[in-house]
């Protein structure tokens, strides 16, 4: 895979230096493959919601925290994990607690402050238009990322898929 990897990087830097690309990017679901490649790439795309904040450990922390040197950072499944679907409260779950609703969760990846951009499929406008009224909200309060981090710990993945 670390083959495969170099070989993807110099054919891209190939690319940009012929002119025919401008920025490489590159998308991971390993976050050890994304923590390598921090300094060979502009923009990556990596998996990041409230049941998989150990990103903010083992990639996040690889950057200098200059956005002018740092590649750009594209979240992706962030209302969900799998087939697990935050805004739908685990079996056990007590009713009437508040459950995050997928506007949550795009705010929640987006107060991050490493984040750039979030993926969202919209299916309809409203959706839309919830979306940015929750991000006309600002970046969660303190209180609110440690509620949705507890509540995605409750859909969280085995260690072992955590480490890779």
């Amino acid at each position: 895979l670390d083959q495969l990897r170099e070989q993807a990087m110099e054919a891209s830097k190939a690319l940009v230096k012929q002119g025919l690309a401008r920025h490489v990017g590159m998308s991971f679901h390993s976050r050890r493959a994304a923590r390598r490649a921090i300094p060979d790439i502009d923009v990556m795309m990596i998996r990041y919601n409230i049941s998989m904040t150990d990103v903010e450990r083992s990639v996040f922390s690889g950057l200098s925290a200059d956005k002018s040197v740092d590649p750009g950072v594209v979240a992706f499944n962030v209302a969900h994990n799998g087939t697990y679907y935050f805004h739908k409260p685990p079996t056990g779950y007590p009713a009437g607690l508040y459950a995050p609703t997928i506007p949550d969760c795009y705010r929640f990846a987006l107060s991050n402050p490493w984040v750039d951009v979030v993926l969202a499929g919209f299916t309809k406008r409203s959706e839309i238009d919830e979306a940015l009224a929750m991000l006309d909200q600002g970046p969660l309060p303190a209180e609110e990322r440690e509620f949705l981090c507890e509540y995605g710990s409750l859909f969280g993945l085995p260690t072992q898929a955590i480490a890779s």
